[in-house]
């Protein structure tokens, strides 16, 4: 866009081309694993899955970084964005 443009939720009507009201709540979602989960998050974020060892971050640039992939102890790939 060429002109300035405000996204602070009580500014968006001050646009001419933005949409001036906030989508409805979504209905709530509830997830439940009677045996408990397959996975478990430790360290903030290391992620170990069904053999799989995965560092999560994120990044205001690529977005969801995976770190250090390992799958069974073994290295995989260093670093993906996705």
């Amino acid at each position: 866009p060429t002109d300035s443009v405000n996204y602070h939720r009580n500014l968006l009507h001050t646009n001419s081309y933005l949409q001036t009201q906030w989508r409805p709540r979504m209905k709530d979602l509830s997830i439940v694993q009677k045996d408990g989960p397959s996975f478990n998050v430790s360290d903030n974020n290391l992620v170990d899955w069904q053999g799989w060892s995965i560092r999560v971050g994120f990044n205001y640039r690529e977005g969801l970084v995976l770190h250090d992939i390992k799958y069974k102890g073994r290295p995989g790939q260093r670093q993906k964005r996705l």
